[in-house]
């Protein structure tokens, strides 16, 4: 069963009506089977309001069974308030479930984890609580893992921000859980091949088809670029040889300001 014990203090702030902040101390851990009611209402809390497009909130049994040993769900907590949840898959049977809901191959090896859902109170957006919670799984996981896989909405730009900025990168883009357009993104913990930065395609977010043939072609996304004319993600070839036609890949020269 993965739970720690330990917590950890860390100083955040808390975003207070009227305009005030303030910091405040909390602490970040593990949660175990007694936290998960917490973790159920601050599920209930976040999803009221949001579309299918943006965020398919867990059922309440699978709030539960992250705690239980199938999977792991790193918090943080304010005074008794659990203010942010991330959870993961690491039970063999319920992550090649997953991956099946996701169109992707089951691993017969169980070296795959899956994420869940990842939640913050808005008091304490803006802290990249997120992004913290998101490495300490990681350090946990990465000694049992070598891939972790996880799902996000091209309209949920921030979270997409965020879980490429741990190292993910776009494997995926299709319809999923009942029609809902999802990227698919992949981190592999383990050796993994390099991705050719210097020869890219930059594709607008909004071209699912033109993304979709970039993935097709044996590219990855591996960054997101807001331009004028919108959010864009730069993908590039994955092998450990460059792309055959270079030059549709090279990015075009800098601009020289006289």
């Amino acid at each position: 069963m993965y739970n720690e014990n330990t917590k950890s203090t860390i100083y955040l702030h808390r975003h207070l009506p009227g305009g005030k902040s303030q910091i405040v101390p909390c602490t970040m851990g593990f949660l175990s089977p007694s936290d998960a009611e917490r973790s159920i209402e601050l599920q209930r809390r976040i999803a009221k309001g949001l579309s299918g497009d943006i965020y398919l909130p867990s059922e309440d049994e699978d709030v539960i069974r992250y705690t239980k040993g199938d999977g792991i769900t790193a918090g943080v907590w304010f005074e008794d308030s659990l203010i942010c949840a991330r959870t993961v898959k690491t039970d063999r049977d319920w992550v090649n479930s997953a991956l099946a809901a996701i169109e992707e191959p089951p691993d017969p090896t169980g070296k795959t984890a899956v994420t869940g859902y990842t939640i913050v109170d808005k008091e304490f957006r803006g802290n990249n609580v997120q992004f913290l919670s998101y490495f300490l799984s990681e350090n946990l996981l990465a000694r049992d893992f070598d891939t972790i896989v996880t799902t996000v909405s091209p309209r949920n730009i921030f979270s997409l921000l965020n879980i490429m900025h741990c190292g993910f990168y776009i494997t995926g883009l299709r319809d999923l859980y009942g029609s809902y357009l999802r990227y698919i993104l992949r981190k592999n913990l383990r050796e993994a091949a390099p991705i050719w930065t210097n020869w890219h395609h930059a594709m607008p977010i909004r071209d699912v088809k033109g993304q979709q043939r970039a993935l097709a072609e044996g590219n990855v996304g591996y960054k997101v670029i807001n331009k004028l004319r919108g959010f864009f993600v730069l993908y590039g070839h994955r092998g450990e040889e460059a792309p055959q036609d270079q030059r549709r890949f090279r990015p075009r020269p800098p601009i020289r300001l006289l």
